[in-house]
């Protein structure tokens, strides 16, 4: 959700910033800017997860983009065709992105940025963040059979858990609970399958994203009724952006802005509304302290 449907939410400002201050981009601009290459071709490009329901993902049945950002993807091209002056308008080309080239495909101006559940962080090279759009956090997913023996204040050590190799949620496992018993999940099926390990038992639970759980549940046509996400309040505070390349001050406001004011009405995230605010009330006392 963004910083303006948060502060609807608490009906006034909150009293402490709730997402990180954007990084202002130092590196030299390239000789022609993202919106110059915009202008010039007529052509958006926008890298978007498989995987990633309910942000990015791909009907499996009618083989189309479903989630948050192939609507945002649509809009931002009808905004910069306003933008830009362009009155035949901007072809949008969407392409596929994954955990694993997401980062790579922004830096190697495949694409003018990729949209998906990227946590805001300041380890990526040549890479910027948006302004965030969402805010979410990590839980353990488990059956309702299994959650008497997931004690989260324990070491977690004979507890078999799935988790995304690579991903940031995998470092917060390793440094949270060191000695459990990791079982790594990868590629554009990972967080499919670790699901579906959950299912069958094949791990005694799976941890990740809450709204992600939520949502790869419900695309798995799973009863949310015979699975627990736990805890009641998530384990970090994950703020998502759009991943920018470094060094295009004016693209990054032009995103920012975009973000800031856009009225998209998404039916994607309308569902995860209720989970986002609870988590963002949590994040803003826990940073109040």
């Amino acid at each position: 959700m963004t910083s303006k449907q948060l502060e609807q939410a608490y009906g006034s400002t909150p009293p402490t910033p709730p997402f990180p201050k954007s990084v202002v981009a130092v590196s030299p601009r390239k000789k022609e800017n993202i919106l110059a290459q915009i202008r010039n071709t007529k052509t958006l490009k926008i890298a978007m997860r498989t995987d990633a329901a309910p942000f990015g993902y791909v009907d499996a049945q009618k083989n189309l983009w479903k989630g948050y950002c192939e609507d945002l993807a649509d809009s931002l091209g009808k905004h910069l065709a306003q933008k830009l002056n362009i009155p035949s308008g901007i072809k949008v080309v969407k392409l596929p992105s994954s955990l694993e080239n997401r980062f790579e495909l922004v830096r190697e101006n495949t694409v003018h940025l990729e949209c998906g559940p990227n946590t805001i962080r300041t380890d990526q090279k040549n890479i910027r963040f948006s302004e965030p759009f969402f805010v979410s956090g990590t839980r353990f997913l488990v059956r309702n059979d299994k959650a008497p023996k997931i004690n989260l204040n324990s070491n977690l050590a004979e507890i078999r858990t799935g988790v995304l190799r690579d991903s940031t949620t995998a470092k917060f496992l390793q440094e949270t609970y060191p000695q459990t018993k990791v079982v790594d999940f990868q590629g554009k099926k990972g967080r499919t399958n670790g699901v579906k390990a959950v299912t069958n038992g094949k791990v005694d639970a799976f941890v990740s994203d809450g709204v992600l759980l939520a949502a790869e549940i419900a695309r798995q046509n799973l009863s949310p009724d015979n699975y627990q996400l736990i805890p009641e309040k998530p384990l970090t505070c994950d703020y998502y952006g759009l991943v920018l390349p470094e060094g295009d001050s004016e693209w990054q406001n032009t995103v920012n802005v975009f973000l800031r004011f856009q009225q998209l009405q998404n039916k994607s995230l309308e569902e995860y509304s209720s989970l986002a605010v609870n988590d963002a009330d949590y994040c803003l006392n826990r940073q109040r302290k």
